[in-house]
């Protein structure tokens, strides 16, 4: 399958904490910007819940909400789990 390149401005810091994250799921950022296309294609919708924001949280406490982590942690590992079958 050919590949083609796809680039993302983000700022520097979001790129660093996300590099760490994705490390320690043994995974690089590419690996894991991959994983959220195919599923979003797979499910032909966002791969996770969205929801707006409380007026008392900012936007990144918003999307690392301990409900949200859940969210994406159980769906990387039944993920994980279906790669074998």
């Amino acid at each position: 399958m050919a590949t083609t390149l796809l680039q993302v401005r983000i700022d520097a810091d979001t790129k660093k904490e996300a590099d760490a994250l994705f490390s320690e799921l043994g995974l690089d950022t590419s690996t894991a910007i991959r994983m959220f296309i195919k599923q979003a294609l797979k499910k032909r919708a966002i791969p996770f819940k969205i929801k707006a924001k409380s007026k008392e949280q900012t936007e990144e406490e918003a999307f690392y909400s301990p409900e949200n982590v859940a969210i994406l942690k159980a769906r990387y590992e039944r993920m994980q789990n279906s790669k074998g079958e």
